[in-house]
């Protein structure tokens, strides 16, 4: 508790269904409550394969977390069976690790790195603390039609168990070269805002990053989505006394959405594991 106090923001990752994890992460969770962080949890769940035992462990140690957690992003080892089956072992979990470590970096260069239109941690705060399943995700692409690419490479992430349908709040960030158009902003943000809660707390930001020449990066955090892991689990177990947060003073900004559109294209398979599902491990 010493450790984690003055925190406002914490991240636990963990596998479940063995004992640290399971065990562990929960106790995480509530202590970083209690000091008055916004705690954000990203875990695995077991492949099917590892037996009806260890998933029942899993199942309950999500459930507990989910309990004392602001949100919960769920990662299901059987789905990089769908896209990296023919991979060594060893490589086919860098992939997964890469995609969540990639999205998670985002969200800490959000609010340290200024941009053209800032997201703080305020905005952050607020959005996480709308509680429920969460999608942590990221894309990019440097195509012809790089702006909707980059969505489409977000939102296409086989690894996520739950979609953005209908989600409560979200955060979007777009980081580009220096040649990024406001017509391909507009895209970024309708496309993804026309997915969400017609009422949904939208908030977005931009940043130019002269490194990135030709190419976009889009970071997307939605929380309260349907998640149909999170519901079984939480199905199965009687939710935990909540754990009241520490007070702190909030900060209430406006949404900043942007007119909807009505339809979306059918999102692909993830560009980037596509492309680096036959790579070498030295080349990952």
């Amino acid at each position: 508790e010493e450790f984690l106090s003055g925190s406002d923001l914490l991240f636990i990752m963990a596998g479940l269904g063995g004992g640290t994890g399971t065990g562990a992460s929960p106790v995480i969770a509530e202590i970083g409550k209690r000091v008055g962080a916004a705690v954000v949890s990203v875990v695995t769940l077991p492949f099917t394969a590892e037996g009806a035992k260890k998933r029942e462990i899993a199942m309950k140690g999500l459930a507990k977390l989910a309990s004392v957690s602001d949100t919960i992003v769920v990662v299901n080892n059987d789905k990089i069976l769908e896209i990296a089956k023919e991979l060594p072992l060893y490589q086919a979990f860098f992939i997964s690790d890469e995609i969540v470590a990639r999205a998670v970096k985002g969200v800490v260069e959000l609010v340290v790195k200024p941009g053209l239109v800032n997201v703080d941690l305020a905005d952050l705060r607020n959005v996480i603390e709308s509680g429920g399943p969460a999608v942590l995700t990221f894309g990019e692409s440097d195509g012809e039609n790089r702006a909707m690419e980059a969505v489409d490479d977000a939102l296409g992430n086989p690894l996520l168990d739950a979609d953005i349908s209908g989600g409560k709040a979200a955060i979007i960030n777009i980081t580009s070269g220096p040649d990024f158009s406001l017509e391909e902003m507009q895209q970024i943000v309708e496309t993804i805002v026309s997915s969400l809660d017609p009422n949904a707390n939208v908030i977005w930001g931009a940043r130019i990053d002269e490194s990135l020449k030709g190419s976009v990066q889009v970071l997307l955090v939605v929380t309260g989505v349907a998640s149909p892991t999170v519901e079984a689990a939480l199905q199965g177990e009687l939710r935990e006394p909540f754990v009241e947060r520490a007070t702190k003073p909030k900060v209430e900004k406006a949404a900043k959405a942007l007119p909807r559109v009505t339809e979306r294209k059918t999102i692909p398979i993830a560009r980037e594991v596509r492309e680096r599902s036959d790579l070498g491990i030295d080349e990952l």
